[in-house]
């Protein structure tokens, strides 16, 4: 089973001198909904709610969802810009039900305590649903949320179905109270009201939280987090004490990025740059190279504590959500839709150093085996023999001194580190792409002393990292940043039942105060909640809410 540890991205050492510094950075997210279904994706914009922007100095927002008994089950990190974050979480079908807590923080709000912590209870439901349900639930009174009088700047939504293509536009004004135009950023979902209720808590809420709230100051332990940090100690394999000597490689194989750590006690803390999605990190202690491998552990240096939610409480409205979920995945299955919106794809790293030599193999396909590749095509290799004649030894020809180095050369294949030259030897040539030959010491100082008895590196067909890197304890994954997915429903010949049926995090209205949207309905005759929260230019929150009935004709 693949793990991935998460990256606890410890703080910079950067602390915003001004005289706002002792303030937390208020956090609010809004939700697409309020509860969940196994095998769903939950959508979700945050909000800086501070009035003064020089209060919002992290650039990373940190997200944990725990089970309802307490144990971290997923995290996230999200870039802040701007004073906002977005994202996106698909729910694996194999969680169990149950009220499960997300939180969400920056690192410069754990000096004021809990309180500044957002914290929201999400009932996550199987998808057992009961159909007897649907008159009670469709006859229930659906209103318009309660919040639009409360709001410093007014969000007016005027929506439209045109019934012979199906579009719904939504004409959005946002205004003063006293009605000025006034740009703002907003989030929005357009939802089935008839099975999913009005947000239980706001952005306005939120606020009015903070407002009765007086922060308590403390001497900073986390300073405001400008990228991400890697910590984490160092084992020795076999007494899984601490490393406490030594000079250690930190090799990020995907981004080729290393850097090296004096070992501070068995434990390092390094600034490394920003990154998306997964990573594979290695650990190799340079003084012994070729024969210690260590353990490297990847940790955070805070708790908080957990508040153990109530149990579920399944409603009527959620019971009949659930069976109109198990009826939709029916019907994609019947046209053969794919379940969710697909992840971004990965996008590959170039290689960032230039070698001294370059070698496609498609030039030599004469050579049988690698030995016979390497013996013949770089410039005086020596290879040597054990006296079993079972093993097979390396060493490489400084280019520029013309004289040989006296130990094996690091291996890279496809980006990733290995000290194990009998793999190098038994690749199958017939699956090798490319070589790159390191070998001098203009090409080999930027690889500091990780490189100093030559490199070389390999390029196969499939790109894959070999198993005997895999599953060595100095190789963990290690996760960044999460690059949001953009909601966008497919558009294929099935029926779209979806109940979530827009989702934007980013809409901007212009100095006028006007945006205009325009989305597909869906096959239900409904009646469509359109709900936004928003920030204004100067700084001011506000709401707007607006129920549309799909014209009984469709």
């Amino acid at each position: 089973m693949k793990t991935t540890l998460h990256l606890f991205l410890l703080p910079l050492l950067f602390i915003v001198q001004n005289a706002n510094s002792q303030t937390p950075e208020y956090i609010h997210l809004h939700f697409d909904k309020d509860y969940y279904v196994v095998g769903e994706s939950m959508w979700y914009k945050a909000y800086f709610l501070n009035e003064d922007t020089t209060q919002i100095a992290s650039k990373i927002l940190h997200l944990e969802w725990l089970t309802p008994n307490g144990n971290i089950i997923n995290r996230q990190q999200l870039s802040i810009k701007n004073g906002y974050a977005y994202g996106d979480f698909y729910i694996p079908p194999t969680w169990s039900e149950g009220n499960y807590t997300l939180r969400v923080y920056t690192s410069w709000n754990l000096n004021f305590g809990e309180p500044f912590i957002f914290k929201k209870i999400i009932p996550i439901h199987s998808q057992l649903g009961d159909e007897a349900l649907k008159k009670s639930v469709v006859d229930a009174k659906i209103t318009p949320s309660p919040h639009q009088t409360d709001s410093p700047f007014l969000i007016k939504i005027t929506p439209n179905i045109n019934t012979a293509d199906g579009i719904l536009t939504i004409d959005i004004t946002t205004t003063t109270q006293n009605g000025q135009p006034i740009a703002t950023n907003l989030s929005m979902a357009v939802t089935d009201a008839e099975v999913i209720p009005a947000l239980h808590k706001t952005i306005l809420d939120t606020k009015k939280y903070y407002d009765n709230f007086t922060h308590r100051w403390t001497d900073p332990l986390q300073p405001h987090q400008q990228g991400l940090i890697l910590s984490g100690k160092i084992l020795n394999v076999k007494t899984s004490e601490l490393e406490k000597s030594g000079l250690f490689s930190i090799y990020l194989a995907e981004q080729q990025f290393h850097q090296f750590s004096k070992n501070n006690n068995g434990r390092f803390t390094l600034n490394i740059p920003d990154f998306v999605g997964e990573q594979t990190l290695q650990v190799h202690h340079l003084e012994l190279f070729s024969t210690n491998i260590p353990k490297v552990v990847v940790e955070n240096n805070w708790t908080i504590n957990h508040t153990t939610p109530p149990r579920l409480q399944a409603t009527a409205q959620s019971r009949y959500y659930r069976y109109l979920y198990q009826q939709r995945i029916k019907v994609k299955q019947l046209f053969g839709v794919s379940q969710d919106i697909p992840l971004p794809p990965t996008v590959a790293v170039k290689k960032s150093y230039t070698p001294d030599r370059s070698y496609d193999i498609d030039d030599y396909i004469t050579f049988d085996d690698m030995e016979e590749f390497m013996s013949e095509v770089l410039p005086s290799v020596k290879i040597k023999k054990s006296k079993n004649n079972d093993r097979l030894s390396l060493r490489l020809l400084n280019i520029e001194n013309n004289k040989r180095y006296d130990q094996a050369p690091i291996y890279i294949i496809n980006n990733y580190l290995t000290v194990n030259e009998q793999e190098v030897f038994e690749m199958d040539l017939g699956r090798v792409e490319h070589v790159d030959l390191f070998a001098t010491i203009q090409t080999l100082k930027v690889w500091g002393p990780l490189a100093r008895y030559g490199i070389l590196s390999f390029d196969t067909e499939d790109g894959r990292m070999p198993e005997s890197i895999k599953n060595k304890p100095n190789t963990i994954t290690i996760a960044g940043l999460y690059q949001p997915r953009q909601f966008e429903l497919q558009q294929t010949d099935a029926p779209n039942f979806n109940p979530l049926l827009y989702w934007n995090p980013m809409i901007q209205t212009d100095e006028n105060g006007k945006a205009i949207l325009k989305i597909p309905t869906n096959d239900t005759k409904t009646v469509y909640r359109i709900y936004a929260e928003g920030m204004s230019a100067i700084r001011t929150i506000g709401v707007g809410d607006v129920l549309v009935k799909n014209n009984d004709d469709m």
